[in-house]
């Protein structure tokens, strides 16, 4: 036992620094991944439509899925009319119910889990090029960024994007850099990754074939025989969406017809114009979301600034704020960053003479210039629709700290270092207090954000209240309606139907009746004109109201 002791410690000291290093951002990214994630797991609306959907297949009530999530800016005439990803996001989430449980967070894990798993890949993707330790600087503020940790807590389509991004682009960074020599390993990792990563998003369905294909274009060139493994990457993408081809087989092309025309709808009109305006918000976006995405300031979408004061398009309250020096001094910096990130990747990679980091910097280049052109005619606010650049800024980030290095003392260079990446963790840390701390108080529940947590602590009083009756009738004012869908989830698991109901008149004699609406402040009004004899606060936002009979 002694000897077995002794040999482990050996094993141990023989670790390098890194390794455990990397382990220990591993480890406090587990945790904040996964701390409360029952409760403060997000679940709006669309996670209400999945889980019904899933949980269908799950008992058996419905087969399999051969397609996945709606989009929603696509087609016309409601939801069942709209462009449907691939199914791999249900199989994920099915599978998940399977073996965990039918509830919201096991349906959840798979995201969770990739999610997780990034931080290492990104760590492995960034050491083509960065130092051991500034890789690790780098996969630490990715770990503890808000952006990565805002996504943590919910089970969304795009949430598993930038895992699936990362391992293809390093799957065919080993490609392009070992040609025929490339392990078959690479060569399936980059087929899955393209399998499963075009049915995440409508984006990510043109962004990631058309990198696939400029990748081969270039690799076939330089060495002829790596077509086999190209051949390969793309049958596998083929196989793994088999569920997509027989829908597609199936409904005469349906699907893609809806697709081509919500494409086709979104990028013609206006002509020249248009054009141009999207191009410079295009540019804007990029610019804020490389910001955001590192240092947590400003908001979850675009304010498309320069694009403003280029057309004089200036509201008064936006006016307000470019005179606020505090913002002002934001998107100048956001500006110089994203300039700076830009044209010292291509000086760089000019200039460059190792192989694999020049290919490095291409292939994110490369990526950066398609994911432009692809977001050109769909230009979103939404900062969620910039996911898959999530890695840009680091990288950029990354070629800010090497050129501190080389050009300054280090002394000079070290101290500059050193603050920027105080004021990264500040930044990011301070943007996250306050969902914090709503969501310990649980009074995150709003018009944009629904926690599992606090809809069941709300369906919990309604159902007590009620005397446990199986049917519960509710009234909702106009910005409460949203928690209708997830209280109504929450409920059923719990054999409770609640039923949405316009006006108290409407409902059935004797019936449990409840009205959502703002918190009672003293006034019998506050529940919307109705008479109530119990009433429960839940936030500074949200109050529940038993009506009387």
């Amino acid at each position: 036992m002694k000897n077995l002791r002794q040999k482990l410690r050996e094993k141990l000291k023989m670790v390098p620094a890194p390794i455990w290093i990397l382990l220990a951002i591993l480890a406090v990214g587990i945790f904040l991944r996964t701390y409360q994630f029952h409760n403060w797991l997000d679940f709006g609306s669309d996670q209400v439509n999945d889980a019904n959907r899933v949980g269908a297949v799950v008992k058996g009530e419905s087969p399999w899925p051969l397609l996945g999530p709606d989009m929603s800016n696509s087609g016309k005439g409601g939801r069942h009319n709209r462009f449907r990803l691939g199914p791999m996001y249900y199989y994920f989430e099915i599978t998940s119910a399977k073996i965990f449980g039918n509830a919201p967070d096991k349906m959840a894990y798979p995201d969770m889990l990739f999610g997780i798993l990034t931080i290492p890949l990104l760590y492995f993707f960034l050491k083509k090029y960065f130092s051991t330790n500034l890789t690790l600087a780098l996969d630490g503020i990715y770990m503890i960024s808000f952006y990565s940790l805002k996504v943590s807590h919910s089970a969304w389509n795009i949430n598993s994007i930038p895992f699936f991004t990362v391992l293809f682009l390093l799957s065919v960074l080993e490609i392009l850099v070992h040609g025929r020599e490339a392990r078959w390993f690479w060569v399936v990792m980059a087929g899955v990754a393209l399998g499963v990563g075009v049915q995440l998003h409508a984006i990510m369905l043109v962004l990631l074939p058309a990198l696939a294909l400029l990748a081969c274009a270039f690799s076939v060139v330089k060495d002829r025989r790596t077509w086999i493994s190209w051949g390969a990457i793309f049958l596998l993408a083929v196989v793994m969406n088999t569920g997509q081809i027989i829908s597609e087989y199936n409904t005469n092309f349906r699907n893609s017809e809806i697709f081509l025309s919500s494409v086709n709808e979104n990028g013609n009109g206006g002509g020249a114009g248009q054009l141009l305006q999207k191009f410079g918000m295009d540019i804007d976006c990029h610019i804020e979301s490389n910001a955001y995405m590192l240092t947590a300031i400003g908001q979850d979408q675009c304010d498309f600034t320069l694009t403003r004061v280029a057309e004089s398009d200036i509201s008064r309250k936006f006016s307000q704020k470019i005179h606020d020096p505090a913002f002002l001094a934001g998107e100048i910096l956001s500006i110089l960053f994203s300039f700076f990130g830009y044209t010292y990747l291509f000086y760089k990679f000019k200039r460059e003479k190792i192989k694999e980091k020049k290919y490095f910097l291409g292939l994110v280049g490369i990526f950066s210039a398609v994911s432009f052109v692809v977001l050109l005619p769909v230009i979103d606010p939404q900062m969620r629709y910039f996911i898959h650049t999530f890695f840009v800024p680091i990288v950029f980030l990354g070629l800010a700290i090497d050129f501190l290095s080389e050009r300054y003392s280090k002394e000079y260079a070290g101290l500059a270092i050193i603050l920027i990446f105080i004021f990264l963790v500040a930044s990011n840390l301070m943007t996250l207090q306050p969902i914090v701390a709503q969501l310990s108080a649980k009074e995150r529940s709003g018009p944009d954000a629904i926690a599992l947590g606090e809809m069941e602590s709300m369906a919990k009083y309604m159902i007590a209240s009620s005397g446990h009756q199986k049917s519960i009738y509710l009234i909702s004012d106009s910005s409460h309606a949203n928690f209708f869908k997830s209280l109504a989830y929450v409920a059923a698991e719990k054999n409770v139907n609640i039923l949405r109901a316009k006006e108290s008149t409407l409902i059935p004699q004797g019936e449990a009746e409840f009205y959502l609406g703002s918190p009672y402040a003293g006034n019998q009004s506050d529940a919307g004109g109705n008479k109530f004899d119990d009433y429960k606060n839940f936030s500074d936002w949200t109050g529940i109201y038993r009506l009387a009979p």
